[in-house]
């Protein structure tokens, strides 16, 4: 309860200052778009960012675990999720990036 009441009172000042959008035309609302797609790009980039290092600790852990089993198939499928762990962040950033570069491409290409 603590918590919701903390994030609550956080977002008043959000709250207390929002203004009505001043979206008159097509172009107003493109860059606002833009804006929250540059937004989510930026917040997904620094997600995968942080989670390439807890990635590979992870993967280190569950390299050291997998030594220490006995059980083949345990040792297989800790060794699968070690590899998941090294390459899904990185192939997050790589994606990202390059949707976020293909995007701009267009962008620049179409501009006025």
């Amino acid at each position: 309860m603590k918590k919701i009441t903390a994030f609550v009172v956080s977002l008043t000042p959000i709250v207390a200052f929002a203004q009505t959008p001043q979206m008159t035309d097509v172009n107003s609302l493109s860059s606002k778009l833009v804006n929250i797609g540059n937004l989510i790009t930026y917040l997904l980039i620094a997600m995968s960012v942080i989670a390439i290092p807890i990635g590979i600790i992870v993967g280190i852990v569950l390299a050291v675990r997998a030594s220490d089993e006995q059980d083949i198939s345990k040792k297989k499928r800790k060794k699968w999720w070690m590899i998941i762990c090294f390459i899904a962040p990185i192939v997050l950033l790589f994606v990202v990036l390059s949707g976020w570069g293909l995007i701009n491409i267009l962008l620049n290409t179409f501009k006025n």
